[in-house]
């Protein structure tokens, strides 16, 4: 079993051997040629109003299918 001070141990020689390492290291070439992404606010989305005051007009769609049209 490992005991707490060899977790310890173990934890600053990975500590020490990334610092030593970093400068050599270095990121991913997507990591390093990603771009941040800038995201612009879209205008709200209108909604279509409801006209309660429309007349049903059945008139004018009888003349359409009336027999005898001229």
């Amino acid at each position: 079993m490992i005991a707490g001070d060899e977790i310890l141990l173990e934890k600053q020689k990975k500590d020490m051997a990334r610092r030593l390492l970093k400068g050599v290291i270095t990121l991913t070439v997507g990591e390093q040629h990603k771009k941040p992404v800038y995201l612009r606010p879209l205008p709200p989305i209108e909604k279509r109003r409801r006209v309660d005051n429309e007349p049903d007009d059945f008139a004018d769609i009888a003349l359409l299918f009336a027999e005898g049209r001229d």
